[in-house]
């Protein structure tokens, strides 16, 4: 159990061993743990199979800091959850806000060494951020042109890192060839081929499979590769088709755009993070925002994702580091204030339906977002979650 400095604040931090942590919150936590909790699959079978506590749990159970960190945890009413990866080793971590235990205090458990799990317990918002910031994004303090334009279908994205890819790719063939050559060219098989076997093949140091790995929430769109996807490359600058006598030939060529990425990246880019911030309302939890970070030595490339029960859809915005904080500040406030908004949807609907009698069926609401169920719909027509998954 220690205290350690962050980059601007100090903030509490102890390290606990996995056949430890059952008996750690059977001591500090009296009440039913959060199914959605990061630690509930610490505290369940594994809590069941951990035998006796250790001697070094003592003195962790008489500290006020890691009683309020494992009740945050436990039963928490926001969760930020967080994968990191690229070129690095990849983490994985889980941010929680409970209001009624800490009005202010953020806990965050990360699996640790040797069988086991660190946790943090910052004093607010500003000092989780700050700690966030400082692990996963750049140091860019200006801001800069956004080379990728703003809305677009995730496929689009896919296919524009695997530009970038190519890009980063072919570089290195040509320093290991000993070629000059700084205007890669790339064969139309060779771009579909590839593209392929990038999105499955899991290796975190390319942009795609980085991108579909750590981003929550996209295993549940098929990627759908189409030829309108290349013509969108070419819409953007990013790559061409050669022409030769003004006939189309198989060779695509890099744009401005799509060289200035391709630098960009090469040169630069390392690491990324993939996040998920939910809130516990009274039907059950909401995802309120996913996103994928892919810091450079220029920017901070925010992508947001959003979509429907079909098809999904990416924000883009090239970021300083304060105002990727100004963001993800904002993002964290506009999701606690969803709790209580939904909490007050829910209760409206609840007397609404109470009003009415009980000659009337009870209405279905969504699981996602709390809104009241249309008759004869199949999504929800607030966020577009599917009706036949849905509960009364």
């Amino acid at each position: 159990m220690t205290s350690e400095t962050g980059a601007n604040d100090t903030y509490f931090r102890f390290q606990v061993s996995e056949s430890d942590f059952p008996h750690l919150v059977h001591e500090l936590f009296n009440g039913a743990i959060d199914p959605k909790s990061p630690i509930a699959s610490i505290t369940t079978e594994r809590g069941r199979q951990s035998g006796t506590a250790s001697a070094q749990l003592s003195g962790l159970t008489v500290s006020e800091q890691v009683a309020t960190a494992v009740n945050i945890l436990a039963a928490p009413d926001l969760i930020m959850n967080c994968r990191t990866g690229g070129g690095v080793p990849t983490g994985y971590l889980s941010a929680c806000h409970a209001k009624s235990v800490n009005p202010d205090a953020f806990a965050v458990v990360t699996p640790s060494f040797e069988r086991a799990f660190m946790v943090t317990l910052f004093e607010d918002q500003q000092q989780f951020l700050t700690a966030w910031i400082a692990a996963n994004a750049s140091a860019a303090d200006t801001a800069v042109v956004n080379l990728i334009s703003s809305k677009m279908r995730y496929e689009s994205l896919v296919y524009i890192f695997h530009a970038i890819d190519l890009y980063r790719r072919t570089t290195m063939q040509n320093l290991l060839q000993h070629s000059a050559d700084t205007s890669p060219t790339i064969s139309v098989d060779e771009f579909t081929g590839s593209l392929g076997s990038s999105t499955k093949s899991g290796d975190l140091r390319w942009l795609v499979p980085c991108f579909l790995a750590l981003t929550p929430g996209l295993d549940q769109y098929a990627f759908q590769g189409d030829i309108t996807h290349v013509e969108e490359l070419t819409r953007r600058d990013v790559l061409y088709v050669e022409e030769e006598d003004g006939t189309p030939t198989e060779t695509l060529t890099y744009g401005d755009v799509g060289r200035s990425l391709g630098i960009e990246f090469h040169r630069s880019w390392l690491s990324a993070a993939g996040y998920e911030t939910s809130v516990r309302t009274s039907r059950g939890w909401r995802s309120t925002g996913r996103a994928f970070l892919a810091p450079t030595s220029l920017c901070n490339h925010l992508f947001s994702v959003s979509g429907s029960a079909s098809e999904a859809f990416v924000d883009h915005a090239a970021l300083s580091r304060d105002d990727l904080a100004d963001v993800l500040a904002q993002q964290l406030q506009r999701t606690g204030e969803a709790v209580s908004d939904a909490n007050d949807k829910a209760d409206e609907n609840a007397a609404a339906a109470v009003e009415k009698g009980n000659s009337n069926p009870a209405p279905k609401f969504c699981n996602q977002c709390g809104n009241a169920l249309s008759t004869g719909k199949k999504f929800c027509t607030a966020c577009g979650a599917p009706v036949d998954i849905q509960t009364a």
